[in-house]
């Protein structure tokens, strides 16, 4: 966890220099972040064999699957956006930590939305 923190607020710090040296507004960054993260995802999607699955996936015609598929980006941008405009606002310790944390109560939620029993024996 120590580690996880440490690198998280390196990132961060690295991260509120760059906007500072480049000038790029929170939809900018998040825009350039995602492309960065491009080639990784074409890559192991050809090494997976994934890509005539996706390609020839059946649903691409349905109304019902793209509106949901466009929001999802959309949600996905806002996360990201939300991310960066909290890095600049917050401390990137504060950042990291709250980053960490916010999977506790979202564990919670599923267990008890999805009627899971905790099992303390193993």
């Amino acid at each position: 966890m120590i580690t996880h923190i440490l690198i998280q607020s390196s990132y961060v710090l690295y991260v509120r220099k760059l906007k500072n040296t480049i000038k790029l507004e929170e939809f900018e960054m998040s825009f350039y972040n995602n492309i960065i993260s491009l080639p990784l995802f074409v890559f192991l999607c050809f090494v997976n064999k994934e890509w005539d699955g996706a390609y020839n996936f059946p649903l691409w015609n349905s109304i019902g699957f793209n509106i949901a598929w466009w929001l999802g980006g959309i949600v996905t941008m806002a996360i990201s956006m939300s991310s960066f405009y909290a890095m600049n606002h917050a401390g990137p310790t504060a950042f990291a930590i709250v980053g960490s944390l916010n999977k506790l109560p979202l564990t919670i939620l599923g267990f008890w939305l999805f009627d899971f029993e905790m099992d303390y024996k193993n």
